[in-house]
């Protein structure tokens, strides 16, 4: 039996991958999908830079003990 390597997530008719490994979200196809609901471009630092972002960055760091700097490059 082969083990997925990542879980896929459907926004907007976007495929984002998500690695089960270690978490890590393709960040370019999130912008993609948020153009397809949106009509608006949004870029990735524009979304890191936000609150509910920066909550989520905390959680994923407490949970995987990878530090903060570490998840936002």
């Amino acid at each position: 039996m082969q083990q997925r390597k990542a879980i896929n997530h459907e926004i907007q008719g976007v495929n984002i991958q998500q690695r089960i490994t270690d978490g890590y979200i393709n960040a370019t196809a999130m912008s993609k999908a948020y153009l397809a609901s949106t009509s608006q471009r949004r870029d990735v630092n524009h979304w890191l830079a936000t609150e509910a972002a920066q909550r989520a960055i905390q959680h994923v760091s407490l949970k995987t003990g990878i530090p903060v700097f570490k998840l936002e490059l």
